[in-house]
């Protein structure tokens, strides 16, 4: 725990672990029959705490605050793994190839694929492979053609949250808080 290893990683999206009953909790989220369903967009969870953080993202809710650069969650956790990797000047894994360095193992596996060229994800639609697991999930809104977001004050729908923030910036300036 103290040295900070995860040696047990999920075989579907490779998230790495301390210890082997988070692995087996995490790959209840792969289930092929999740107990919970969003409502907007039918993603499945196996707990309802993962429903609920979910939910966040459509909503667009993000009240944990990083001090240092500002930047929002919807999560306490993603807020504190933030800080970790990014403003606690720990970044002690380093890329064997180029030098830089990561405060997270997370961080750095999926850097290395940049050297590496490795697509692990792909796309059971048209075969597109994908470095990261959020590639091809965002890429599989292009096949359904699903809107996940919505912009609150035109409605125009968006496959990504970062896309309505940016609308919101540009088309409706005097909207933002």
């Amino acid at each position: 725990m103290h040295t900070n290893d995860r040696p047990f990683t999920c075989p579907i999206c490779e998230k790495r672990f301390r210890q082997s009953s988070g692995l087996n909790v995490h790959l209840r989220t792969h289930d092929p029959q999740p107990t919970y369903s969003c409502e907007m967009c039918k993603e499945g969870f196996s707990r309802m705490s993962s429903l609920k953080d979910h939910m966040a993202w459509h909503t667009g809710e993000r009240p944990f605050i990083c001090e240092e650069c500002g930047k929002e969650f919807c999560r306490l956790r993603d807020l504190r793994r933030h800080c970790r990797a990014l403003h606690s000047g720990e970044e002690n894994h380093t890329c064997i190839v180029c030098g830089k360095n990561f405060g997270t193992p997370t961080r750095l596996g999926v850097h290395m694929r940049t050297h590496s060229g490795e697509k692990p994800f792909q796309c059971d639609d048209c075969g597109r492979q994908f470095a990261q697991s959020k590639g091809l999930k965002y890429h599989r809104n292009s096949h359904t053609g699903q809107s996940l977001y919505s912009c609150e004050v035109c409605r125009r729908g968006f496959t990504r949250l970062g896309n309505v923030r940016l609308h919101m910036k540009r088309q409706h300036p005097e909207r933002q808080t």
